[in-house]
């Protein structure tokens, strides 16, 4: 949710390009990974399991082997080994420059395994700092984009100390909003519990997105990127996982799916929760922003997808997070009927 937008007046244009992730081409998709990619003595490395999911192929371990299947093609590597098998026996094996890596819990792979071993076109751009991988089946170009961590080491696992670290979830108010009329999801930071709810009558097709993903825990352990006072708090990049604020690409993560814009007749009030995006109108994802006040979010009004409001004495909590506060626990209190799931 960078700005992309230029030449406006310049109160209003601060407001609407804060709350606006940088364009991407039609055919451009930010890849988002939990443990950015990097690069180390000349290898750009980048998480298997992110581009494999994004390419469409499955991955599977066994026995210490891992096995991707993309199509008809079938391949076997194994961390610290250069070679990779593709083929039922007898496979033909190719040599990579340098041997897949576990960092941080996640399976590292130079980015030409993505060229030689799966035949897609992959480039560097080095003004955004970014690899991008060419997809081309089905007739229609993608783009995915991998964000790089521009180091010399790999992104170990943060030292204790070196970001905030989470604690066990609070759920002693969930009893307050349990038999709300409206779904419910908990926000917890070192600030306290946000409790904020959700309307599906306005936007139903965002709530169901958002509930999907706390659900799944996908918001436990996101950072807040953006906190522009008077102005909105903005959450929800997964690009901030285990790297806080200042990781690579930050304000351009998403799930991996886009929901359709479903502006309403909601005024962006103090409070309001409200869906991030870029030019593209629909364009959000998984990334949100809570409204401090009316004056300065009034411009948003027609233009940002209002699903929710924050509950009780909540923007107390709101008011004090500041950029790279951790989102230590996000939970449902009240779902949505199973029906409407």
């Amino acid at each position: 949710m960078e700005a992309s937008h230029r030449a406006r007046t310049v109160i209003a244009l601060a407001a609407m390009a804060l709350v606006c992730a940088p364009q991407l081409s039609r055919a451009e998709e930010v890849i988002a990974t939990d443990v950015p990619a990097y690069q180390s003595e000349g290898h750009t490395m980048v998480p298997l399991r992110a581009i494999m999911q994004w390419l469409g192929a499955s991955i599977a371990y066994e026995n210490g082997i891992i096995e991707v299947t993309a199509g008809d093609t079938q391949l076997r590597l194994k961390v610290g080994s250069r070679v990779v098998e593709r083929g039922a026996a007898p496979a033909v094996c190719l040599t990579l420059e340098v041997p897949p890596v576990v960092v941080a819990g996640t399976t590292f792979v130079p980015v030409r395994f993505v060229a030689e071993c799966l035949g897609h076109s992959v480039e560097w751009n080095e003004g955004r700092h970014c690899v991008l991988i060419h997809d081309e089946r089905g007739g229609q170009e993608r783009v995915g984009l991998v964000f790089v961590l521009m180091t010399a080491e790999p992104p170990a696992a943060p030292a204790a100390g070196a970001l905030e670290q989470a604690t066990p979830p609070d759920k002693s108010g969930d009893g307050r909003y349990k038999d709300h009329d409206q779904p419910v999801i908990a926000v917890q930071t070192r600030h306290g519990v946000v409790y904020a709810e959700l309307w599906p009558d306005k936007a139903p097709q965002t709530v169901k997105a958002i509930l999907g993903l706390v659900r799944r825990g996908f918001y436990d352990g996101i950072f807040v990127h953006r906190v522009v006072p008077g102005f909105v708090v903005q959450m929800g990049d997964p690009l901030t996982k285990g790297h806080g604020a200042d990781a690579p690409g930050v304000g351009t993560g998403g799930p991996g799916f886009t929901i359709p814009a479903e502006f309403n007749d909601t005024k962006h009030d103090r409070g309001i929760v409200s869906m991030a995006r870029a030019a593209d109108v629909n364009s959000a994802g998984s990334q949100f922003f809570i409204c401090l006040s009316r004056e300065q979010c009034r411009n948003l009004d027609g233009k940002y997808t209002a699903f929710g409001k924050v509950l009780g004495d909540g923007m107390t909590q709101v008011d004090a997070m500041v950029r790279g506060d951790l989102l230590h626990h996000v939970w449902v209190v009240k779902d949505l009927p199973v029906a409407q799931r």
